[in-house]
């Protein structure tokens, strides 16, 4: 039984501002300036030949510029509110007086770039005026409830993007069209001259001018989700059967042309949002493409790590520890407003304390996941203090691994054991 003087906790495995008028206007002005524009260009055509009508530089629609003001890193770990829901105007203000006593609160990019979501973020800072607010956005897929005529009006930004989207769908090798999830068609980016910049250049303007539309509403954004080729949902029963980005018969997996296309389109995507947004932004990959591309994952400030830290791919325990360990090493991500965002998360429950103990080991944050969306009771009710020095890895005689941190009122301890499973996990009062 713990103590004044010690709390101790083992985990063993197995236990278990909102704009509606100008909103309004932006596409028909759009709209209005595209038609202008190509009578101008006809015009003045007729006094050209062709070598002379070139068209103008590509000029970015402009998108709100983010502070850079650094965020002091906190001595607790941070815990993310991470919401898939579309219920934020829904929700009580208990509700939003919980949310807004997380670091970070992470939304749908398109409910919180609405008539709907904005006036809400607008509260959660007002509560919270550190709080930092990511925007879930899907890569390379289009939903096809974005097109409903009910989710149109209440996501504007989602209808939008599907305009721009939709006519561009992956198919397979057999024919078939390609979904990267369920009712989800895959986003085709191949061209002939590699990627199709132009497209990503019109989803990028329609992002850019909701984001306009709502300055000061979000921070960051979480690429859900990132990968180094593509993926098809469901999986085929026949394994032969593969996505074909250009239409040669060849599937993805055999064809560079094809993952230089789906690859080549995921880099320029994290450039084109900071350089819209500016420093200030703070990019989150989902997925394994920072996993695997060094250059990519020096681009994104953070990556998610599902299922942490056994993830997706089902490494061990240790394995998953010494994978996020190699990613916070100076280098690989970019730091951006002074804090390495990164996301460690598990639905299991003898992982959701390991979770939280493992972002005071490494100084990132952690999220727990139920089916409402609501942050678990915390069971380490503990106040470690200000971190007295920087974690440890310690190879000990028996050939387990420790992993250890000192803290002003104690130390957090993981150990593992030398074949990758979690021994124990515990914070240790003076």
């Amino acid at each position: 039984m713990a103590t004044s003087r010690q709390r101790q906790l083992r985990i063993l495995p197995g236990d278990s501002t909102s704009c509606p008028a100008r909103q309004r206007l932006v596409w028909p002005l759009r709209a209005a300036c595209t038609a202008l524009a190509m009578l101008l260009a006809g015009l003045g055509a007729c006094s050209q030949t062709p070598s002379e009508a070139d068209p103008p530089p590509y000029v970015p629609h402009s998108a709100p510029q983010l502070p850079t003001t650094a965020i002091p890193e906190p001595a607790l770990p941070m815990q993310w509110w991470h919401d898939t829901t579309l219920n934020l105007s829904q929700y009580t203000p208990a509700r939003m007086d919980t949310i807004a006593q997380c670091a970070v609160a992470a939304f749908q990019l398109r409910l919180v770039l609405s008539p709907e979501g904005a006036p809400r973020i607008a509260e959660l800072r007002a509560r919270n005026p550190k709080i930092v607010i990511v925007g879930i956005q899907e890569v390379l897929s289009c939903p096809e409830v974005w097109s409903q005529a009910g989710q149109r009006e209440r996501f504007p930004l989602s209808g939008a993007l599907y305009d721009v989207l939709s006519p561009h769908r992956a198919m397979r090798t057999d024919g078939q069209l390609a979904t990267m999830w369920l009712n989800a068609p895959m986003v085709n980016p191949w061209s002939s001259s590699g990627y199709n910049l132009d497209l990503l250049r019109q989803m990028m303007d329609v992002i850019s001018d909701y984001a306009s539309l709502y300055p000061g509403t979000l921070d960051a954004v979480f690429h859900d989700y990132t990968s180094s080729r593509p993926w098809i949902y469901p999986t085929p029963a026949d394994r032969s059967i593969d996505v074909d980005l250009d239409g040669d018969g060849v599937g993805a997996a055999h064809d560079p042309d094809d993952t230089a296309a789906w690859v080549g389109w995921q880099h320029k995507l994290v450039e084109e949002w900071q350089n819209r947004c500016g420093a200030g932004l703070i990019q989150i990959a989902n997925g394994s493409l920072p996993h695997s591309d060094a250059i990519f994952a020096h681009k994104v400030a953070g990556i998610h790590y599902e299922e942490f830290p056994s993830t997706v791919w089902y490494y061990s325990d240790l394995a998953g520890m010494d994978l996020m360990l190699g990613h916070l090493a100076p280098g690989y991500l970019t730091p951006r407003r002074g804090r390495v965002w990164s996301e460690v998360m598990s639905k299991y429950p003898q992982y959701q304390d390991l979770c939280r103990l493992t972002s005071m080991l490494a100084g990132v944050g952690y999220s727990y996941w139920t089916p409402d969306n609501r942050p678990m009771a915390d069971t380490i009710a503990v106040d470690p203090g200000l971190p007295l020095g920087s974690m440890q890895r310690i190879q000990q005689p028996d050939n387990t691994v420790r992993f250890q941190r000192p803290f002003e009122r104690g130390q957090v301890l993981v150990d593992m054991w030398s074949w990758g499973t979690m021994r124990s996990a515990e914070f240790v009062g003076n």
